[in-house]
């Protein structure tokens, strides 16, 4: 399959990035986050994915199963009368990050880190 330049951003939210995943478990699950439509899923296919974040297809199997056992995502599946797969939906599953009591001080005021 052949790469589209430009489609979808690798977004990765700050309490993603905090935790213990494993590089390519955050690239992937930020690759999803990108893809989201308006209906708030991703359908992208495991070869589409791969192509588009030079993963194979099989190791992007393996990172949304990860992904979905640790409650980051839920699949949902759509399967036809003749057990074959027609669409697959990926959802995230995340919290809203809770800033610290005493991060409260408007933007404007904080200092940048760097």
């Amino acid at each position: 399959m052949e790469k589209v330049e430009g489609v979808g951003w690798v977004m990765i939210p700050p309490q993603i990035m905090a935790t213990d995943l494993p590089a390519g478990h955050k690239i992937l699950l930020g690759k999803i986050l990108g893809l989201l439509g308006d209906k708030g899923y991703c359908w992208a296919s495991n070869r589409w994915l791969a192509a588009n974040t030079g993963y194979k297809p099989g190791t992007i199997s393996g990172y949304i199963t990860d992904l979905v056992d640790a409650g980051y995502i839920k699949r949902v599946i759509e399967v036809n009368t003749k057990t074959k797969v027609e669409s697959r939906h990926l959802f995230p599953v995340l919290s809203k990050p809770t800033p610290p009591d005493d991060s409260r001080t408007p933007l404007r005021q904080q200092s940048h880190p760097m």
